[in-house]
């Protein structure tokens, strides 16, 4: 009889469609977000200053995130990336409009346009927007809910302890004692019952007998 795998772990959640969509769409928009703030922060790497270190640990955290989600249904890390993309969309967006500024004559060159520089910064702000949503809907889709399933040969062995040597139910035989035990009972007071009833036939006899030869 050919059998199952061992028993193991089996997360129903994530087989659902919904879930392997929202899973790839959270991955996507954190490489997405990953590789635009990247390209912003090496563009614009003469226009930053205080915030080069810590837009590139976006760039790494982002990544890493990317890789839990999207290869092991790390369910935790999604409230991470939702409170990251949050905050730094609230970092950036209140300085959208100094990128376009920067077109004007005074303001130091750097490697890519400032109005490229603007509209991925834009494209960044969105996608953070995004990256929330899809972060808050994948967590309560409940990833790591797990179902345990046993193999059929530990299914098998398990019926097989509910039996004994005769292949009679764990149990079964004291029933069957207690059952026969209770017919005896019923026979003796069947033969007790019908012997009195002899008696008391033989008795009515005797007595109608009297009173013909009286």
């Amino acid at each position: 009889m050919a059998q199952q795998a061992a028993a193991r772990l089996r997360h129903p959640n994530r087989e659902r469609a919904s879930a392997k969509a929202t899973k790839t769409v959270i991955a996507l928009l954190l490489v997405s977000s990953a590789v635009l703030i990247a390209l912003v922060l090496i563009g614009g790497w003469t226009s930053q200053t205080g915030a080069r270190w810590m837009t590139l640990a976006y760039v790494i955290i982002y990544s890493l995130i990317a890789y839990f989600v999207f290869f092991q249904w790390k369910r935790g890390v999604l409230a991470l990336s939702a409170g990251l993309a949050l905050m730094f969309a609230a970092m950036v967006a209140p300085g959208l409009p100094g990128w376009f500024e920067r077109t004007k004559d005074g303001y130091a060159s750097s490697l890519l346009p400032a109005e490229v520089l603007g509209l991925l910064t834009v494209l960044i702000v969105m996608l953070q927007v995004l990256l929330v949503a899809a972060s808050i809907l994948g967590f309560q889709q409940g990833w790591d809910v797990e179902v345990e399933e046993r193999s059929q040969q530990d299914r098998e062995d398990e019926d097989e302890d509910d039996y004994d040597e005769d292949g009679h139910e764990n149990g079964s035989g004291e029933y069957h004692q207690d059952e026969g035990s209770a017919d005896q009972e019923h026979a003796y007071a069947d033969a007790e019952h019908g012997r009195a009833s002899e008696a008391e036939h033989e008795a009515d006899e005797g007595t109608g007998q009297s009173r013909q030869q009286g």
